[in-house]
This record gives structure tokens, C-alpha cells and sequence, in this order.
């Protein structure tokens, strides 16, 4: 079977004053239709921007909606791990 998604060597760098910053380095992923996969990690490992380059988004810019659904006919999903909780 075809994976519905597959990553290979996934790198994001960011060049900053005269330096650059591996922020994700070598990230392979593999997901088949119908798998429910969570990324986990430590505070700062990368997740979320591993989750903004393979959904295309820009992660400095941050994002807005507290579920971003990709264009692949809504296949792929991205929830962020803030919650915000209202009185």
C-alpha cells in the first residue's frame, strides 16, 4: 500500500546573524490511510515545526486557528498543544 503521506530527510534551517540553527535535521515519516500518528517529544525537539513544514506552513509566522486542515482534501490535520481555557 501507498503511505498517504511520506517524509525523507526533512531539514528546516534558520539562519540567523552569521549562524545557522538546525531546528528540524533529518526527519523521515512515513503515515498509511486510516493511521492516527502523534508526534511526541520534549519542549523544543521540533514538533510543531516539523508539523508546519510538512502541512507548508510558515512557522515564524505563527499560526491562528486552533486546527489547521491541509489541502489534501482534509487528510492531514494539525492541532496545536496550547489550550486555552476560558472563565
Amino acid at each position: 500500500m501507498k503511505p498517504l503521506l511520506s517524509v525523507k530527510n526533512l531539514k528546516v534551517y534558520l539562519h540567523t546573524k552569521g549562524d545557522l540553527v538546525k531546528i528540524v535535521d533529518g526527519v523521515d515519516l512515513s503515515i498509511n490511510r486510516g493511521e492516527t500518528v502523534g508526534l511526541v517529544g520534549e519542549t523544543g525537539a521540533g514538533k510543531t515545526v516539523t508539523a508546519f513544514a510538512i502541512l507548508g506552513m510558515n512557522f515564524l509566522l505563527g499560526f491562528q486557528d486552533w486546527c489547521y486542515v491541509s489541502k489534501m482534501k482534509s487528510q492531514l490535520s494539525f492541532c496545536p498543544q496550547t489550550v486555552v481555557l476560558s472563565a
